[in-house]
């Protein structure tokens, strides 16, 4: 039995890096002259509050009640400068909903009221815009056999009830209620309101009907609608098309919380008990 004794630390030390310890220490000052030089010529308020037009911190001073920046204008704002250092800012008490007016203020205004265009959300005490995804709206509709249109006249079946010209989906009949879309189609190609109200009557009679059922080839016809600013520049999309998967992903997060957080701390448990199960296979055997 032989045991070996531990030479316990070394006595004599001494420093082996000094060239590496006076660049630290050279670090560490340059960083105490930069946060002491910001601290006197910044303002460390203006990383979570926004400035208006007339250069008013958001949520301080007469701006109490109004802690969100709102930038109605960056179409503009980006326009005359990518970076965005200067931006058109009005205080608000918070983002406001898309569709929402926005009373502008001050002898800077560049206009009375603002249309808030898009919805936003506040990061840092600023409204960040994004795309709201495109409400969408669908018909189901058969292409064979083809439709067989009655004119002006009120139809009688659900094959005399077509789509519309503009689109090319005349040629087929529709085998449910039309969408708005279709409805405000048929208005704009000069069917009256009694006309457009018997082709919805019959359409509607379509489904588990004996017409429907001889439908060979069915189609279906999506519309989309949404909301954009007139004048969207590229850095404004980078901006929309960076911002809106963002909020979606917080949105699903936020809203499957306890899923998340319990799948989680299920797979941690799991896989740490697979870790200890796979131990015996790595250890050393006499």
């Amino acid at each position: 039995l032989r045991i070996r004794a531990s030479p316990g630390p070394v006595v004599s030390r001494e420093c082996t890096d000094v060239p590496c310890c006076a660049l630290f220490a050279t670090l560490l000052a340059a960083l105490l002259c930069l946060v002491s030089y910001s601290l006197e010529v910044g303002d460390l308020r203006r990383v979570n509050h926004g400035r208006d037009h007339d250069g008013n911190l958001c949520g301080i001073g007469s701006m109490v009640d109004r802690p969100v920046a709102f930038y109605p204008d960056l179409e503009s704002d980006f326009a005359k400068d990518p970076s965005l250092r200067k931006r058109y800012g009005i205080c608000v008490s918070s983002c406001p909903a898309a569709g929402s007016m926005v009373q502008d203020y001050g002898s800077q205004a560049r206009q009375q009221q603002w249309l808030a265009v898009q919805p936003s959300f506040a990061v840092f005490q600023r409204c960040v815009p994004y795309e709201k995804p495109p409400s969408k709206s669908g018909s189901l509709l058969c292409a064979y056999p083809a439709c067989q249109p009655s004119g002006a006249a009120p139809p009688t079946v659900p094959q005399q009830v077509c789509g519309l010209a503009r689109d090319g989906t005349d040629k087929y009949w529709l085998l449910e209620k039309p969408d708005v879309s279709i409805q405000d189609g048929w208005r704009a190609e000069g069917a009256d309101g009694g006309l457009i109200d018997a082709r919805v009557s019959v359409a509607s009679s379509a489904p588990g009907s004996p017409a429907a059922a001889s439908c060979l080839q069915k189609v279906r016809r999506e519309a989309e609608i949404s909301i954009k600013p007139p004048d969207q520049g590229l850095s404004y999309q980078m901006l929309t098309s960076v911002t809106s998967p963002l909020y979606t992903f917080v949105g699903a997060l936020r809203d499957n919380l306890e899923l998340v957080a319990g799948l989680g701390v299920a797979g941690a448990v799991v896989l740490s008990m697979v870790i200890m199960m796979l131990f015996p296979l790595c250890a050393q055997t006499a």
